[in-house]
């Protein structure tokens, strides 16, 4: 690749990482529509079918067939998200005591509310 001074790199030995949000409502759909109806396995395999058909419906094939592997995570459980919340409520009571002498108190239930 040249750059607009002229000067070469190589990408030889390089990954690149690119993300999207492309396909995710219609994971979420599948998701809903699924849960307990198809296996973990079949589930996966059903949200790789998704993505690639949105993926192709959002690139063009020159850019998909340079494309090596497509990873599809899986969204985030409940108990992942309790635990991101709970994370975050954490920091923000630590900040306030530390930052502005404000003490905040906060029941165990907060996220389930």
């Amino acid at each position: 690749l040249t750059d607009g001074k002229g000067r070469t790199v190589s990408f030889k030995n390089t990954i690149f990482v690119m993300t999207s949000n492309v396909g995710s409502q219609r994971i979420l759909e599948t998701n809903r529509q699924n849960v307990g109806m198809m296996t973990a396995d079949e589930l996966n395999g059903e949200m790789n079918k998704v993505v690639q058909q949105e993926l192709e419906k959002a690139m063009k094939p020159e850019i998909l067939n340079r494309i090596d592997e497509i990873v599809v995570f899986k969204p985030l459980g409940y108990n992942d998200l309790s635990a991101i919340a709970s994370n975050i409520i954490d920091d923000t009571v630590k900040r306030a005591a530390d930052d502005q002498g404000i003490k905040i108190v906060t029941s165990d239930n907060i996220i389930e509310e």
